[in-house]
């Protein structure tokens, strides 16, 4: 068998087998995709996953609805620990033991309280290992809380930005173990899902980290309202007034991966105002003229320097290169960059990046 297809049937048989649970019509789907390419692949039986809850249809079946002051208990009444999204979160403790976040969403008028609904409608019907889990929620007093699970690591952007990117930098193993974690999550949501969710604001702000660093995709809100806000990450045909789609997450998953690389949120500056030579303008630019040049060490966390894989973690620049092309056609799918982490395939090589 191909090197490429047995690697596809390894991931689907590893990764679907043991960690998706979704409709059946989705299983027959990947099940005869994989059959096309000459791969073969077994699945446990799937049932149906419970209907989306209706947000007027209280309680919400598989979640607990807590009152507010068994959520003002569990935090100390809302001690505030970190941001998340557009609300702030709390971590807390309930009376039977249980670590948890408290998701207290604000709106101040630029966020709509639609937000919050989707993400009741959206995160219990999801069970991936790579989603995070919503246990609960409180409508009590005008208040819109969401109780998530526990992640002691909060969130990747901690890690890469943070004083923790300086006490305790993350190795390329773990590193890559993210990424492809962030890629199963989406591609669980791009293919395996019904319906099939776009998650629209994909960032190192929006993956929590568990207590073993696995990353958990979170802040589905936007998810069918589709109205981003980080405009780094943001696919450039939906900043220029178009639609979101499967491509615009490739995207915005491109760039976090070019952030986890390289450990910034953009090139440094110029060592003088009239030293244009090291004017790079945005990541996505600097990381292609660096990798055009041969010069991708100067691209990669310092950390990463004393890194035996090497040739792996260029690899991967090539690959979040092409996830932030220009046009979405040339993007890969999250299936084909999976495909791609493999060493026995053939990468393209990239044109010039969308950037601004």
């Amino acid at each position: 068998m191909d090197s490429n297809i047995q690697y596809l049937s390894a991931f689907l048989n590893a990764i679907v087998y043991r960690e998706i649970t979704t409709v059946s019509g989705a299983v027959d789907e990947i099940r005869n995709a994989v059959k096309q390419v000459g791969g073969r692949v077994l699945f446990p039986h799937h049932g149906e996953i419970a209907s989306s809850p209706n947000i007027k249809g209280l309680p919400k079946r598989g979640l607990t609805e807590f009152t507010l002051s068994q959520l003002a208990d569990a935090t100390s009444y809302f001690s505030l620990e970190s941001k998340i999204g557009f609300g702030s979160t709390s971590t807390g403790v309930l009376h039977d033991g249980v670590e948890i976040a408290v998701k207290r969403a604000s709106y101040d008028g630029k966020i709509p309280c639609s937000y919050f609904e989707n993400e009741i409608k959206i995160i219990p019907r999801l069970q991936h290992t790579n989603i995070v889990t919503l246990l609960g929620y409180c409508t009590q007093k005008s208040e819109r809380i969401l109780v998530l699970e526990y992640m002691p690591n909060r969130s990747l952007e901690s890690f890469i930005y943070g004083e923790r990117a300086t006490e305790s930098p993350l190795d390329w193993t773990k590193r890559c173990e993210i990424v492809q974690g962030i890629a199963q999550g989406a591609l669980y949501l791009h293919k395996l899902c019904r319906p099939r969710i776009v998650h629209g604001d994909l960032k190192p702000g929006n993956i929590l980290l568990d207590s073993d660093l696995t990353p958990k995709i979170c802040d589905f809100g936007i998810s069918t309202t589709l109205h981003p806000v980080k405009i780094g990450f943001i696919a450039p045909e939906y900043k220029s007034g178009g639609c979101l789609s499967v491509k615009s997450d490739v995207y915005s998953f491109g760039v976090t991966m070019l952030h986890i690389i390289s450990g910034k949120k953009g090139p440094p500056p110029p060592l003088a105002l009239s030293d244009e030579s090291r004017n790079y303008g945005p990541l996505n630019k600097w990381a292609w003229d660096l990798w055009a040049a041969g010069r991708l060490m100067e691209f990669m966390d310092p950390s990463l320097h004393r890194e035996p894989r090497k040739a792996e973690i260029m690899r991967w620049v090539q690959i979040g290169l092409l996830c932030v092309q220009e046009h979405p056609e040339d993007r890969p799918s999250k299936w084909d960059v999976l495909m791609l982490g493999s060493e026995n395939a053939i990468l393209r090589e990239p044109g010039l990046p969308a950037y601004y």
